[in-house]
């Protein structure tokens, strides 16, 4: 098993993040969108996982005030079926949970059963339905998990990876609203070499859920990502 480090997105990751991007999706976010998110929105918060110094996968949304939306989770589809996916999720919903974000939501393709059963084992639930959200009209499931503060979800994150931040205090009634493979990355290029600049747009996981494949969150187009002056997806 190789070592798999999560840091945050920088310009480097971004041409291989977005090779992923277009692998991934039948709709790819192009390039400069994810430099936008790095450059200009104040709001996003995106993570790579790196093998080797090379991009195994991407997780990416949105934190306002006390709000995480998931916006896009992808991984190399090489590195898949190795718990990378698990791994972004849980860094994802850790740096949330130490910047007091109390709630978090999500949109997935109903038919991605392995991605919804991955959230799921996060304590996400689904709490409605986007009809004809994705390019070919496919449903999107609405997935939300709240009291991100309390003790049992910060005990279930903890368990993938560490928490440094102090339980917030929680309203009395509570919240309202490396795998195996070869050290040259997937393009050919060996693994520290410069790499260009990376989404869409979260209880013990089952055994299983260790080897999905995430597809990713939401993403009903490149047209619709947002920027810090335009409103969230809804």
């Amino acid at each position: 098993m190789q070592t798999v480090e999560i840091v945050r997105l920088s310009a480097e990751h971004i041409a291989e993040m977005h090779r992923i991007e277009e692998v991934s999706f039948p709709v790819a976010w192009p390039a400069d969108s994810f430099e936008r998110e790095l450059s200009e929105n104040k709001l996003s918060h995106y993570l790579v996982a790196l093998i080797d110094g090379c991009v195994a996968g991407y997780i990416g949304g949105w934190i306002v005030m006390d709000e995480l939306h998931i916006a896009t989770f992808a991984v190399d589809p090489v590195r898949r079926r190795s718990g990378v996916g698990r791994l972004l999720l849980a860094r994802m919903l850790a740096d949330a949970i130490e910047r007091d974000v109390r709630w978090s939501v999500l949109e997935v393709r109903e038919s991605n059963v392995a991605a919804i059963r991955l959230y799921e084992a996060f304590g996400f639930r689904q709490v409605g339905v986007r009809k004809r959200y994705y390019e070919n009209d496919e449903n999107a499931r609405v997935l939300w998990v709240g009291q991100m503060q309390q003790k049992d979800f910060r005990d279930q994150v903890a368990r993938h990876v560490p928490l440094s931040a102090p339980a917030a205090d929680e309203d009395a009634d509570g919240d309202t609203a490396c795998a195996d493979g070869d050290t040259a990355c997937a393009d050919g290029s060996p693994p520290n070499a410069p790499r260009g600049r990376q989404v869409r747009t979260p209880h013990d996981a089952d055994e299983a859920s260790d080897h999905v494949v995430p597809e990713l969150a939401s993403r009903p187009g490149a047209k619709l990502l947002r920027t810090p002056t335009t409103p969230p997806r809804t």
